[in-house]
């Protein structure tokens, strides 16, 4: 009986040995997990870790300056980007809900969402938006409305995105101030500009994978714009980047190609541009170096039978140096970037929706932009970034008045080797997601050629702050203050003084669970009619009234 035993437990020795075995001589079947379980080297977090606590989030509400989003600089503007937390996780799937709220000077909102779960990797979603509202003069009426339809794909190790955005927007040019009574039986209609848009999205990633060495991006981004003085805008860009390893650091090239036609009555404008960049990056310790350059090749026809293209070259450099201090704490940076910033009629119209018709494009071309500052966090709730940046441009973008009327605006550029100098300070504070505010402002020294500052502040300063009372009661505050600015037509024979302009919302909502709540925003309270474009005051004190439903 004990040799039995004995020989039993030794076969049971041999099987056990046999599965662990690579060859797999007795044919046992191995788990393939691979596809399931990823593992990575831990990586170096650039701030400090904030414990999260508290997982409802507030709904989303926006505060536009009506009836536009005042840009300063288009092409300069940007959001302040925090030290890296490593790779981007993919987003949460975003909940069906339904928005609407309304207020006085008959503004309606509406927002509608709809999102499918991921089956098979493959999800889908609807998205409907309308703002309509009046102004405080006559004939101000204005409205956007827009659709848009969203396709995620997901495989092993690629990713597929496609958005496509349907939209219209209507304003009325307010601005005009009668010249004689009998003007006042002007028709509204003659006054009003309607844009149509309609944008298509593709993107396609290997960003997924966690084996493959040559990391890729590509995109297409078609676009069709019509106005309704029977202008119309074709553009198309396509291009893509890749990311090549090498046993020190890795090679990252990006190349894109940009169309634009745009078609008015004086003819039609076609565009063309190249861009084509290459860098070198280097993680060392604390020390982070981006080197490389960017090239444009940009082929401008315009519109006349006897008008001959132009062709121009431009190179620039880009250059970003990081060093970590402080056990990532702190990130001081020193840059060197440039490149060719597309004006298109598309770009015209959303930063100033009271444009005219029949106009001149033009690209502004950033020659160098030489920037520098510091980033981090002081304590485990507070963060800082600071920093200075000078721009040598030619062909810097500036809105105009067409006339006295004050009912249309133009663009107007300036000439080379015009400066642009910002110092800006930016402070973040955040209590798990109890309370956050964030505090940034802007000076500015300008030095144009051929140019008057128009439309262009000596400063801002931007104040957002949110608080969570036990989950059910959010509020917040926004405030923006902006300097004194300059207005005038395009020949320069009218000029105006804008005054410097406080601007004070104070909102708050009531969440009776996670999927219905209430809210409440004051908008402009301080009441002032200020203007951002000049001729065009902005609405008083704004009240609104809504709820949000998730479902």
């Amino acid at each position: 009986m004990k040799s039995r035993i004995a020989i039993l437990l030794c076969l049971m020795t041999v099987l056990a040995q046999g599965q662990n075995n690579d060859n797999n001589p007795l044919g046992t079947k191995e788990i393939d997990i691979s596809r399931t379980i990823f593992i990575q080297e831990a990586k170096k977090l650039g701030v400090p870790i904030q414990i999260e606590k508290i997982t409802v989030k507030e709904p989303e509400y926006t505060y536009d300056i009506v009836p536009v989003l005042f840009v300063l600089n288009p092409y300069h503007r940007e959001r302040i980007q925090p030290i890296t937390l490593g790779d981007v996780k993919m987003p949460d799937i975003k909940k069906k809900y339904l928005d609407l709220s309304m207020g006085n000077y008959r503004n309606l909102w509406g927002d509608f969402f709809y999102g499918s779960k991921r089956n098979r990797g493959t999800r889908v979603d609807l998205s409907l938006s309308h703002r309509s509202g009046k102004a405080p003069a006559n004939w101000s009426n204005f409205g956007l409305t827009s659709a848009q339809f969203g396709l995620d794909k997901l495989y092993p190790n690629h990713q597929l995105k496609l958005r496509t955005t349907v939209s219209h927007q209507r304003v009325h040019h307010y601005g005009y101030r009668p010249l004689t009574p009998s003007s006042e039986a002007v028709d509204p209609k003659d006054f009003r500009s309607d844009y149509f848009l309609a944008t298509a999205l593709g993107n396609f990633n290997n960003s997924l994978s966690r084996k493959q060495k040559h990391l890729f991006s590509s995109h297409f981004q078609p676009y069709y714009w019509a106005s309704r003085a029977g202008e119309t805008e074709w553009a198309a860009m396509a291009g893509g980047s890749l990311r090549e390893p090498l046993k020190m650091g890795e090679l990252a090239f990006d190349l894109e190609y940009d169309y634009n036609a745009y078609h008015s009555l004086t003819g039609t404008w076609n565009r063309n541009i190249v861009r084509v960049g290459a860098k070198y990056l280097l993680t060392k310790d604390q020390l982070n170096i981006q080197a490389g350059f960017k090239t444009a090749a940009d082929n401008t026809w315009p519109p006349g039978d006897s008008a001959s293209s132009v062709n121009n070259l431009y190179i620039f450099p880009d250059i970003l140096v990081r060093y970590s201090l402080a056990n990532g704490k702190h990130l001081p940076y020193l840059g060197i970037h440039g490149g060719l910033h597309k004006n298109s009629m598309r770009s015209l119209s959303h930063n100033n929706p009271f444009i005219g018709s029949n106009l001149q494009l033009k690209n502004t071309i950033e020659r160098i932009r030489l920037e520098g500052g510091m980033k981090g966090s002081i304590t485990r709730e507070l963060g800082y970034h600071a920093w200075v940046r000078y721009a040598n441009l030619n062909q810097m973008l500036l809105y105009a008045n067409v006339d006295s009327a004050l009912n249309y605006f133009t663009p107007l550029y300036t000439g080379t080797n015009s400066t642009m100098f910002t110092a800006s300070a930016q402070l973040n504070y955040k209590q798990l997601e109890r309370l956050e505010i964030d505090l940034q402002g802007n000076y500015y020294q300008y030095v144009l050629v051929n140019r008057p500052a128009l439309h262009l502040p000596s400063y801002d300063i931007r104040l957002n702050a949110k608080y969570n009372l036990q989950n059910k009661i959010l509020a917040h505050v926004q405030a923006v203050a902006i300097g004194q600015r300059q207005g005038g037509t395009a020949l320069g024979d009218s000029m105006y003084v804008l005054p410097a302009l406080i601007d004070l919302c104070l909102g708050g909502a009531y969440q009776f669970n996670e999927k219905m709540s209430l809210y409440l925003n004051i908008n402009n309270v301080l009441n002032k009619k200020y203007m951002l474009w000049n001729g065009f005051p902005v609405q008083g004190l704004h009240i609104q009234i809504g709820g949000k439903f998730v479902f």
